[in-house]
C-alpha cells in the first residue's frame, strides 16, 4: 500500500475506512499536529483544534481525518488503521479524552539519590551538558576541594567513579545494567593468532525493553512524540519528508502489521540502533569503545538511551 501521490493516498484512505465504519473503536484522536519542516516558518501554521463535528457520538471521543487534513501549505493523511489510541495498563481501549493517570510529585527539595541541587546539576553538567572525561572530573573536583577546605567543605562529589555511581543509583526511570562475557569461537589460524581473537569482551546493557517503557512513560517527552503515520503533500502533489513516521518505510511496516486485526488501534514503535565513538569516548576518558543508543523512531525530537556498551 505505498502510495506514492495524493490522490492514490486518498483512494487507500477510502476504502480502508470504508471497512471501518463499523469498528469506529479503532481510530484515535489524532496527536497535536506539528510542521514537517521546523526550518521553514510557513509550515508552523496548525489548524484549529478539532470542533465537536469532527467526532462521532459512538466512537468514544476519537478523531476521525478520514479525507486529511490542511496544514499550511501541506496536506497530511494519516495511517487509517495503526492510530495508536489510548488504552489501560491491560491494553484495553479506553475514552479518547480520557486525561492521564496522576503522576506522585516529589519534595521539591528531594533529589535522592543526590545531596543537593546544587550535586544534581553539577552531575548533569559534567556528564550530560559537558561530557567531560573521568581524569578532567578528578581534576576539577580535586581543585574544587582545595577551595573548601578552609570551610571544612567538599564538593558534592570525590571523584569520577563517586560521579558515575551515584548516576547509576538515581531510581526515577532506571534500569539495571547488566552484563555477559563474550568471545569469538570461529576459525583461528594455527599460527600468529591475533589478539582480539582469543581476548574476552564484556559487554554492559540495559533491557531495550525496559527502556523503552520508561521513555514512553516519561511526561518530559510529553508532546515530542508522534503516534499515529502520516503522509504530508504540496499543492502540486510532491511527497515531502520530514521525520521517520511521514516516510515510506514506515508506513510499508504499518501496512504488514495491520494485516492482524488484533493490531487496529495500536501504534507502531519501530527503533533506530546508532553509535557516536567521539562523545561517547570523551565522556568516558577516551579508554572505552562506543557505546549504542537507542532512538525512539516515532520521537520528532533527538530522544535516546545509551543500552550497551561493549568493553
Amino acid at each position: 500500500m505505498g502510495l506514492q501521490h495524493k490522490s492514490g493516498q486518498m483512494k487507500h484512505v477510502r476504502t480502508a475506512h470504508s471497512l471501518l465504519h463499523n469498528h469506529v473503536t479503532f481510530h484515535q484522536a489524532a496527536p497535536d499536529f506539528r510542521s514537517p519542516s521546523l526550518e521553514n516558518p510557513a509550515f508552523d501554521d496548525r489548524p484549529p483544534s478539532p470542533q465537536h463535528h469532527d467526532f462521532d457520538e459512538n466512537n468514544d471521543g476519537a478523531f476521525m481525518p478520514e479525507e486529511g487534513m490542511q496544514l499550511g501549505p501541506l496536506f497530511r493523511t494519516f495511517h487509517p488503521l495503526l492510530t495508536g489510541r489510548k488504552c489501560n495498563i491491560h491494553g484495553n481501549f479506553i475514552n479518547q479524552n480520557a486525561p492521564p493517570p496522576s503522576r506522585t510529585e516529589a519534595s521539591p527539595t528531594d533529589w535522592m539519590p543526590y545531596e543537593s541541587r546544587v550535586a544534581f546539576e553539577t552531575a548533569e553538567f559534567l556528564y550530560t551538558c559537558n561530557q567531560m572525561s573521568a581524569a578532567q572530573i578528578d581534576t576539577l573536583l580535586d581543585l574544587w576541594a582545595a577551595t573548601l577546605i578552609q570551610h571544612n567543605d567538599s564538593p558534592p562529589f570525590t571523584g569520577h567513579r563517586d560521579l558515575y555511581e551515584t548516576i547509576d543509583s538515581t531510581p526515577l526511570g532506571y534500569v539495571a545494567l547488566e552484563t555477559f562475557t563474550m568471545s569469538y569461537n570461529g576459525v583461528k589460524p594455527a599460527e600468529d593468532i591475533p589478539p582480539w581473537m582469543t581476548a574476552k569482551y564484556d559487554v554492559w546493557f540495559r533491557d531495550p525493553h525496559l527502556l523503552i517503557h520508561h521513555m514512553l512513560s516519561n511526561p518530559d517527552f510529553d508532546a515530542k512524540i508522534e503516534y499515529v503515520l502520516y503522509w504530508d503533500y504540496t499543492n502540486d502533489d510532491q511527497h515531502c519528508y520530514k521525520n521517520f513516521f511521514s516516510g515510506d518505510w514506515a508506513w510499508k511496516q504499518a501496512d504488514i502489521i495491520v494485516e492482524d486485526p488484533e493490531t487496529h488501534g495500536l501504534t507502531f514503535v519501530p527503533l533506530i540502533i546508532g553509535s557516536d565513538k567521539t562523545t561517547v569516548s570523551v565522556a568516558t576518558g577516551h579508554t572505552e569503545p562506543p557505546s549504542k543508543d537507542m532512538y525512539l523512531g516515532m520521537s520528532f525530537a533527538h530522544l535516546a538511551h545509551s543500552s550497551i556498551s561493549v568493553t
